[in-house]
């Protein structure tokens, strides 16, 4: 059959919007260098400050650069950051935060140790890129882009969908493996379990 450059373009346009065959459509975008669709992405990218890959490879972009921890132990801003977007609600309160990655540590001593850390995943991350609202720890929304939140929606809205393959297609190019694969923090299993579950077939 004839390719045709023109149609093939917005077909690839189509998939980038919609998060399909991701690797597919870039090995083709190389390939063919689609002018119109490496313009797109590029302005999809550039729309976040903050973009986290949480399946498969943890992984976070920053203005389009990897971050790369440096530190051989673990850091305790990236744990907070993991506990995060571990929360099905994006928010915690700061109690919940301090039971979870200070459990054995008194209320007051606990809260400090959550201030530093805040304060230190904030000079990774950008001030305006995590929150803290009456109370309540998030990431903003309108800043950051996690692959997690973007899943749950094609999930969401899978009844518009065409197709369940149309929704396969969409959840395997976002679910590269496990979440947050290799921490075994208590508060992970059962995240991780929830899209286990639902992708086991991709």
């Amino acid at each position: 059959p004839i390719w045709n450059a023109e149609i093939m373009d917005a077909v690839c346009l189509y998939a980038v919007d919609n998060g399909i065959e991701e690797n597919y459509t870039n090995q083709l975008i190389k390939k063919h260098a689609y002018v119109s669709v490496s313009s797109a992405i590029k302005k999809q990218n550039s729309a976040w400050q903050v973009r986290i890959f949480t399946f498969g490879e943890f992984v976070i972009e920053i203005n389009g650069e990897i971050y790369k921890n440096k530190s051989k132990v673990k850091s305790k801003p990236l744990q907070l950051l993991k506990v995060l977007l571990s929360s099905e609600s994006c928010s915690l309160s700061q109690s919940r935060v301090c039971e979870l990655l200070w459990p054995d540590a008194e209320g007051d001593f606990a809260h400090q140790n959550m201030k530093t850390t805040l304060f230190r995943l904030r000079k990774i991350l950008g001030s305006n890129n995590v929150l803290l609202v009456e109370g309540c720890l998030s990431l903003n929304q309108s800043t950051v882009w996690v692959d997690r939140w973007e899943l749950d929606s094609h999930l969401a809205n899978a009844d518009k969908l065409d197709n369940a393959g149309n929704l396969c297609s969409l959840a395997c190019g976002l679910y590269q493996g496990d979440f947050l694969t290799g921490e075994d923090a208590h508060w992970v299993l059962p995240v991780r379990e929830k899209y286990k579950s639902k992708f086991v077939d991709c």
